[in-house]
């Protein structure tokens, strides 16, 4: 029997390609147009991920997180408002399920965040049609409805809109 031997870096030693790897993804979902890309070589958006369902979740993080975004992630509305509560200031966008553990929705949940900063960009997710969100139609017309599942490409075209749209409305294109 042949002895097989791994020879792999110091892990406790940050590398040239760690270092990059935190702001530069890796790879694209196809539709994903060049001034999207070029972005993120600046400074990587802020999701917060609210995902009750631990498959759905890491997918989805790890779509994002490949696409460039820093994601933070809660998988309930109490977990979400602690995150919140510590990082508003640095979060770019919310994705939520509209139906969250704890006697909340993802609706709500968003009134609450954008009533502190009101221009806060919102995707709704749901594996249930967008009629889940409580007879409110014009305050979700407001934000992308994604059916789940949905492709990657769909998923970072609908944070990336929502994105572009905020920097729009508020003035801060790069």
């Amino acid at each position: 029997m042949k002895a097989i031997k791994i020879i792999a870096p110091d892990s406790t030693q940050p590398t040239a390609e760690a270092e990059t790897s935190a702001t530069e993804p890796t790879s694209y979902p196809d539709r994903t147009n060049a001034s999207f890309k070029t972005r993120f070589q600046t400074r990587p958006d802020t999701i917060l991920l609210v995902e009750d369902d631990p498959a759905i979740r890491e997918l989805t993080q790890l779509v994002l997180r490949r696409s460039g975004f820093k994601v933070l992630v809660a998988d309930s509305d109490v977990q979400a408002q602690w995150i919140w509560s510590r990082q508003r200031d640095q979060i770019d966008l919310l994705l939520t399920d509209m139906l969250i553990p704890n006697q909340t929705t993802g609706m709500e949940l968003a009134k609450r965040f954008q009533r502190e900063r009101p221009h806060l960009p919102v995707v709704y997710m749901s594996g249930f049609g967008k009629e889940i969100g409580e007879g409110d139609t014009a305050y979700l017309q407001r934000a992308p409805f994604l059916q789940k599942p949905c492709s990657p490409g769909d998923l970072v075209e609908a944070v990336a809109f929502s994105l572009a749209m905020a920097k729009c409305r508020e003035g801060d294109l790069d």
